[in-house]
């Protein structure tokens, strides 16, 4: 879901706990929206995606999918609706804190079924691994729970 508003709302909540400059790994960035706006405001941003269409000539980005030891070279790790991303951006919990957005059922690169919720997953492994978080609310349609780790 790459609307410029969803983003912008993203991009203020990351200001307000992560102020630049620092490096942040967007996941599933798809068009780069997020990082355009964060590029912007001085964070140094590289979006992973591996269906990657940047409509941002000047930013970066790789067209690979996502694994968590690629958080070893960043300060912070952001997912919005990552769909199959989600799992390794909580397991990149383990090299730097995470802001993630969860939307669809998906971890161990499949669909749970619908008795079991991605939100209970995310908890379940972060309490398991003894790891902050907050759970909060933006002020988005749509999903809106992110979590946050330090």
């Amino acid at each position: 879901m790459g609307d410029n508003y969803r983003s912008l709302v993203l991009a203020e909540y990351i200001t307000r706990h992560f102020p630049p400059p620092i490096r942040v790994a967007d996941v599933a960035g798809g068009n780069g929206t997020l990082n355009d706006i964060l590029s912007v405001r001085e964070y140094e941003v590289v979006t992973f995606d591996p269906n990657l269409r940047m409509k941002y000539p000047n930013r970066k980005g790789q067209a690979v999918r996502f694994y968590a030891d690629i958080a070893l070279a960043f300060d912070l790790v952001v997912g919005m609706h990552p769909d199959q991303a989600t799992e390794e951006i909580v397991y990149a919990t383990k090299h730097c804190p995470i802001i993630v957005v969860p939307c669809c059922n998906f971890w161990i690169g499949r669909e749970m079924p619908p008795s079991r919720s991605i939100r209970g997953t995310i908890e379940r492994y972060l309490h398991f691994k003894e790891i902050p978080f907050v759970k909060e609310r933006l002020e988005i349609t749509g999903p809106n729970i992110v979590y946050r780790t330090f």
